[in-house]
Protein backbone atom coordinates (compact mmCIF):
# COMPACT_ATOMS: atom_id res chain seq x y z
CA UNK A 1 0.00 0.00 0.00
CA UNK A 2 1.42 3.57 -0.84
CA UNK A 3 1.49 6.30 1.28
CA UNK A 4 -1.02 8.92 0.43
CA UNK A 5 0.44 12.32 -0.34
CA UNK A 6 -2.36 14.78 -0.85
CA UNK A 7 -2.76 16.15 2.72
CA UNK A 8 -6.17 16.15 3.04
CA UNK A 9 -6.77 12.68 1.95
CA UNK A 10 -4.72 11.82 5.29
CA UNK A 11 -6.60 9.61 7.91
CA UNK A 12 -5.01 11.42 11.08
CA UNK A 13 -3.90 15.06 12.06
CA UNK A 14 -0.33 14.06 12.55
CA UNK A 15 -0.52 12.49 8.89
CA UNK A 16 -2.06 15.83 7.75
CA UNK A 17 0.58 17.82 9.23
CA UNK A 18 3.80 16.05 8.27
CA UNK A 19 2.17 15.75 4.39
CA UNK A 20 2.35 19.60 4.24
CA UNK A 21 5.09 20.08 6.31
CA UNK A 22 6.56 22.21 3.45
CA UNK A 23 3.68 24.14 3.67
CA UNK A 24 3.97 25.19 7.46
CA UNK A 25 7.71 25.64 7.09
CA UNK A 26 7.99 29.61 6.75
CA UNK A 27 5.42 30.21 9.48
CA UNK A 28 7.16 28.13 12.02
CA UNK A 29 10.37 29.71 10.83
CA UNK A 30 8.33 33.21 11.58
CA UNK A 31 7.03 32.02 15.15
CA UNK A 32 10.62 31.43 16.19
CA UNK A 33 12.84 33.85 15.16
CA UNK A 34 9.78 35.92 16.48
CA UNK A 35 10.22 34.40 20.22
CA UNK A 36 13.87 35.14 19.51
CA UNK A 37 13.54 38.33 19.17
CA UNK A 38 11.62 38.73 22.38
CA UNK A 39 13.49 36.07 24.51
CA UNK A 40 15.74 39.02 25.84
CA UNK A 41 13.50 41.25 26.95
CA UNK A 42 13.19 39.77 30.06
CA UNK A 43 17.02 39.86 30.81
CA UNK A 44 17.03 43.64 30.18
CA UNK A 45 14.35 44.65 32.09
CA UNK A 46 15.76 42.65 34.89
CA UNK A 47 19.24 44.31 34.06
CA UNK A 48 17.58 47.78 34.12
CA UNK A 49 16.51 47.33 37.99
CA UNK A 50 19.33 45.66 39.18
CA UNK A 51 22.09 47.93 37.90
CA UNK A 52 21.30 51.24 36.75
CA UNK A 53 18.22 51.88 38.32
CA UNK A 54 19.58 50.51 41.71
CA UNK A 55 22.96 53.25 40.82
CA UNK A 56 20.74 56.05 39.68
CA UNK A 57 22.67 56.10 36.41
CA UNK A 58 20.06 57.15 33.78
CA UNK A 59 22.47 57.38 31.03
CA UNK A 60 22.91 53.19 31.93
CA UNK A 61 18.67 53.01 31.66
CA UNK A 62 17.91 54.72 28.45
CA UNK A 63 21.01 52.56 26.91
CA UNK A 64 19.61 49.04 28.32
CA UNK A 65 16.06 50.83 26.84
CA UNK A 66 17.17 51.75 23.13
CA UNK A 67 18.44 47.83 23.36
CA UNK A 68 14.26 46.65 24.80
CA UNK A 69 12.78 49.23 22.01
CA UNK A 70 15.36 47.71 19.88
CA UNK A 71 13.96 43.96 20.72
CA UNK A 72 10.61 45.00 20.47
CA UNK A 73 10.79 46.47 16.96
CA UNK A 74 12.19 43.35 15.99
CA UNK A 75 9.38 41.27 17.38
CA UNK A 76 6.47 43.35 15.95
CA UNK A 77 8.59 43.36 12.47
CA UNK A 78 8.55 40.12 12.30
Amino acid sequence: MQPVSDPIEQSTIIGFLWASRRRFIRGVGIVLLRSLAAAPCTLIIQRIIDRPLKEGRIDGVLELSAYFTICLLLHFVF
